[in-house]
Parts: structure tokens; sequence; C-alpha cells
């Protein structure tokens, strides 16, 4: 019997268009000085998790938070995949409901 998979959802490092609380969507914004830092930090913690495979949005910040060989030599033999299905979506609605 085959242990069972973990999935794990990471969220993107700061951007500049994050800190100025600005709407992004599907715009490609790389990240920021504390973002690359974030992203050096959350490398570490995610290489601790022994993926099998990463899988990223191809746009930039998340690719960035994804780099593989960041804060883990182990990373840099297992490349994250960038996908345009995992860019982020947004429903804005008008009026009421």
């Amino acid at each position: 019997m085959s242990a069972p998979r973990k999935i794990v959802f990471w969220r993107h490092g700061r951007t500049p268009w994050n800190a100025e609380q600005r709407f992004q969507g599907q715009t490609d914004i790389d990240l920021d000085e504390v973002g690359t830092g974030q992203a050096i930090r959350a490398a570490g913690m995610l290489a601790t998790l022994e993926p099998s495979k990463i899988i990223a949005s191809d746009l930039l910040r998340a690719r960035a938070t994804a780099k593989p060989g960041r804060g883990s030599p182990d990373r840099s033999s297992n490349p994250a995949t960038g996908t345009s299905s995992l860019r982020g979506r947004a429903a804005l609605t008008s009026g009421p409901g």
C-alpha cells in the first residue's frame, strides 16, 4: 500500500502591486525584494515536505516563488512545471446579490 498523496497549495511571494494593494489578476508582475526573501524562506520549508513535483502558474511571481534550487540543493533536481491553467481568477459583480 502506498503512502497517501499530499497536495500543498503555496501562495507566491509579495509583488510591488501587493504592497500597493493593487489588484493584479493575470497581469505578469514579478516579486519585489520582500517577495524574493519570502520565496527563499518558503523554499526551505517546502523542501522539508520532500515534494515529488512542483506545479506553478506560468506568471513571473509564481515561477519565481517555485524557482528550482531556491533555498535547498534538493530542489535543483526537481524543477517546477509552469502552466497557465493555474493563473488566478477573480469574479467581479455589481449590484445586489
